[in-house]
This record gives C-alpha cells, structure tokens and sequence, in this order.
C-alpha cells in the first residue's frame, strides 16, 4: 500500500462511518500504523489507559495483537462516567470514548502524515470535525483537550524508542 497516495486514503476513508467518526480497533490502528497499546496509553480516557495493566509502554517490536496481561474496561467501574447520561451503560461509554478518541487521532494523522495531500483528505476531515462537534465528551474533557492530546501522540511517537520515562510523557489532565 503506498503511504500518501490514493490507496491509502481510500482505506482512511473506508474506516470512517457513515457519521463522520472512526472506531478504535484494531483495522483503525493498521491503517494508522500505530499500535492499540500506544493509542490507549496515550488516550486521555480513564478506562483506555486503566485497560492496560502494565506499566511499561509497548516495545516497538510488539505486535498489535492483544496480550494476556490486558484487563477489560469491563473490570474496571464505568458508572461514574455514565451518571448524569440517561441510558448510558458502562459499554457505551467505551464505545463513544472510542470514536471520540479515534476521531481525534484520525484527524491528527491527516495532518501530520498528509498535509501535502489536503485535496485528497479534505472531506474526511470535514466530516469527522462535523461528528466531533456535536459529540458530548466526558470525564470533564473538551474537544480542544482531545485535539492536544491527539497532537501530543505524534511528538510521543516521534521519542518513544529513545528510552524516555514514558510515564512521564502520559496525557495528564491536570497539564492541559
């Protein structure tokens, strides 16, 4: 698959649904080239970073493929996130940080990986900002702290191999 060229945005385009957003899995993660462990590391959701149990970050030679040491978000308690949201179960709280996370990502992928190719990507962004800004985002959240935590991951991704305190370089909060 060529990087940049017209295949690769054609598969961009087929992740992304009919509403704009994007979900977080392992066919968004592919066609990102970024593992699920390093975009959940790097969420600034509560349940994505609890889901990993260790506190190393993935090595760059581990494969996206899920590991025993992993928790489900299932374990973890959700209820806090859902009060407040009539009809909201732990598992769509998941789901909706999910597209809201990806979302973000997608969009900072378009521009750090293609910004020469706008014209191709264009509407995709378009479409996902669209989705992106009538979404409620949770945990105290604004789309502004999603979009700079999204940003953050590309500069993180850029020194991950140079044996940085990862920890250290975690979304915080607390630092937005």
């Amino acid at each position: 698959m060529e990087k940049g060229g017209d295949t690769y945005f054609r598969l961009e385009v087929s992740l992304q649904l009919a509403s704009g957003a994007f979900l977080l899995n392992q066919a968004f993660c592919k066609a990102i080239h970024i593992p699920m462990e390093k975009l959940k590391w790097t969420s600034p959701f509560t349940c994505h970073r609890v889901s990993l149990t260790t506190r190393q970050p993935p090595s760059p030679q581990m494969g996206t493929s899920p590991s025993p040491r992993h928790l489900s978000c299932d374990s973890i308690s959700l209820e806090p996130l859902a009060e407040g949201k009539p009809g909201w179960e732990p598992r769509a709280v998941i789901e909706h940080t999910g597209k809201l996370w990806a979302t973000v990502v997608a969009l900072a992928w378009l521009e750090h990986s293609s910004a020469s190719y706008f014209v191709e990507w264009e509407l995709v962004a378009a479409k996902a900002n669209s989705w992106l800004e009538q979404q409620e985002v949770p945990e105290g959240r604004t789309r502004g702290m999603l979009k700079a935590a999204a940003r953050q991951l590309f500069v993180l991704l850029r020194h991950w191999d140079e044996n940085l305190e990862f920890n250290m370089l975690c979304y915080n909060p607390n630092y937005v």
